[in-house]
């Protein structure tokens, strides 16, 4: 479970990262509900990614219990910052 709960760590901030520089280079956030928490959060919108995903990796850990659930929610969080980072190789 704890390398499971690693991976997640790593992938959301290579999505943090990897989206920060992906707007900075004039990208706009393709996921409309992030969308939002980036228009209401300002800034700060990556300070709700990370308790989004404490909260979601605790409530896999607390309701299904199973390392494999995190290591999905962690490769499904990894799949979008290898997104983001195809998009910036691209440019």
């Amino acid at each position: 479970m704890l390398y499971a709960l690693i991976a997640l760590a790593v992938a959301t901030l290579a999505d943090i990262i990897s989206t920060i520089i992906a707007l900075q280079r004039g990208f706009v956030e393709a996921a409309p509900v992030m969308r939002w928490i980036m228009s209401w959060a300002g800034s700060g919108w990556w300070v709700v990614k990370i308790v989004g995903t404490v909260l979601g990796a605790w409530a896999l850990v607390r309701f299904i219990g199973d390392p494999v659930a995190i290591w999905a929610f962690a490769a499904g969080i990894g799949l979008v910052a290898l997104w983001n980072l195809r998009l910036l190789v691209k440019q």
